[in-house]
Order: structure tokens, then sequence, then C-alpha cells
């Protein structure tokens, strides 16, 4: 009987032995030490903000509309952001700049609509690129005449 006490005993233990042996003891003087510089760290910072970029708003919405966003100074910007969100802001002014370049090469070619407006009109009676479902759905297509008319 006695070892049977035993056994369970040591048995309900061992648990609380392997639990107290993975904690660490706290030093609170070290929490409030490190506590106190990031404190010191972030009065700092509020004190004393990082200088204005030389690359304004202002000049950032004119190079946009003209599609030169200078690419390496947004990313002098957001240096002191996470790598992956400089990442991405760079992205970002680097596909304005992209679409503004196509906008103001559509803007070149006025012919642009009517070219589109052709392509658009050759293709809508070729029912090659209209997938079998939709085809089935909608009948048989209709002569060129009987729309135009």
């Amino acid at each position: 009987m006695l070892r049977l006490a035993a056994a369970r005993s040591s048995r309900a233990a061992l648990p609380l032995r392997r639990v107290r042996g993975m904690c660490a003891v706290a030093d609170p003087d070290k929490i409030v030490k490190d506590l106190d510089v990031a404190i010191t760290d972030f009065t700092t910072k509020m004190e004393n903000p990082p200088p204005p970029p030389d690359y304004t708003v202002a000049q950032i919405q004119a190079d946009a509309e003209t599609g030169s966003i200078n690419v390496s100074k947004v990313g002098e910007i957001f240096g002191s952001h996470e790598p992956e969100q400089r990442k991405i802001m760079m992205t970002i002014a680097s596909r304005i700049n992209e679409l503004a370049r196509g906008i103001q090469d559509t803007k070149k070619n006025p012919e642009w609509k009517a070219a589109i407006e052709e392509d658009i009109s050759n293709n809508i009676w070729d029912p090659s690129h209209i997938p079998d479902k939709i085809k089935d759905s909608i009948g048989p297509p209709a002569d060129k005449e009987t729309i135009a008319a």
C-alpha cells in the first residue's frame, strides 16, 4: 500500500517539476531597466522628430502627373519603416509611373479611340472568342446587317 501511495505522489509531482524546470525566473530589475530605456527612446523620438523629407507631397503629385516619381527618394522617405512596407511603396510609385506614361502615350495618339472601336466592331462579329456555354445560352448569332439596321 505504501508503494502505491509513493508511486501516486511521485507521478503527481512529476508534471509540476517539468513545468518548473521550463520556467525562467523573472528579473524585475532588468524588466524595469528595459522599460526605462524604451520610454527614453520614445520620448527622444517624440521631442526630436526626423527632418521632413526633401521630396514633398506636392513634388510627388506633380511627378505622378508626368510619370516621373523618383522611386529612390520614395524609398528614402520610407527608410525607417519595415523593409516590406518600403518595398511596397516603391513598387506602387513605380506602377504609378508606368500608368502615367501609358496615359501620356494615349494622349499623344488621338486615333486611339477610333482604333479601339474598330477593333471591337471587328471582333464582336467573330464568335470564336466567346465560350461555348455563353453561345448556347444566347442562341444563334444574328447577321451583321440585321444588327446594323
